[in-house]
């Protein structure tokens, strides 16, 4: 699968290519833990996309959002169309806008009637390999909505600004022992009104990948980590409703 990098107003083929001023694409891109939800009247596929940046060959990543008129019928069909121009894009996370991080991984989406909550994890720029932290300051969790109607009831997919948890989930790591958070890929659930709930992975400091997850229980503005992680190695976890 493809994609561009088109505003959230544009209306353009799943199948287009992200392309953009400054970098183009070499044999070692790739997209990662997609998913599929539906957010008001949305089919929104959800993955993230890591590219090789033009001259100065600097890995790069988005997090991209296509998202497609839903209807029950016919979802399959218009999952499958690649070029009926009916797929608008939006980017929770471009590296190329984002100037202190160079990754976003993981992103996991919870819907929630007309809004779509996304949670991943985000990587600062650093000389330091992204897969070998030895602390969490470079890491930092990020949650954003997608709104699917906007007051004057035009519809589409626009997104909110992220909302940096790190602050406020620290306390819970465990003592300290975790040190990367991000989604677990693919879709949470909404256990009730204004509770979302995510899978998360993280790491933890003998380097060994734990999952666990997180929940709000005000929008973005409380959140609690489970207590405790699962055994060291289980990742990509999921929860169902």
């Amino acid at each position: 699968m493809k994609g561009d990098t088109a505003s959230t107003e544009s209306r353009q083929g799943i199948g287009d290519d992200f392309e953009g001023p400054g970098y183009c694409f070499f044999n070692d891109d790739r997209f990662c833990t997609p998913t599929l939800a539906v957010a008001g009247d949305f089919l929104v596929v959800i993955c993230e996309e890591h590219y090789m940046v033009n001259k100065s060959r600097i890995n790069g990543s988005m997090i991209m959002m296509k998202y497609v008129e839903y209807n029950a019928s016919t979802w399959m069909q218009e999952l499958l169309r690649d070029n009926g121009g009916a797929w608008g894009t939006s980017i929770p996370f471009n590296h190329l806008t984002k100037a202190n991080y160079t990754f976003a991984v993981g992103p996991a989406a919870v819907s929630a009637e007309k809004n779509l909550y996304l949670f991943y994890g985000a990587y600062q720029k650093t000389q330091k390999p992204w897969t070998q932290p030895r602390d969490r300051s470079y890491w930092d969790p990020f949650v954003t909505v997608a709104v699917t109607e906007r007051p004057d009831g035009l519809k589409g997919l626009w997104l909110t600004n992220s909302v940096n948890l790190k602050s406020r989930i620290e306390d819970q790591l465990d003592g300290g022992n975790l040190i990367q958070l991000i989604g677990g890929g693919g879709a949470g659930i909404m256990y009730a009104p204004g509770i979302p709930v995510y899978p998360m992975q993280a790491t933890n400091k003998n380097g060994k990948v734990v999952s666990l997850i997180m929940h709000s229980v005000q929008h973005r503005f409380n959140w609690s980590l489970s207590e405790g992680t699962s055994d060291e190695g289980c990742t990509t976890p999921t929860v169902v409703d």
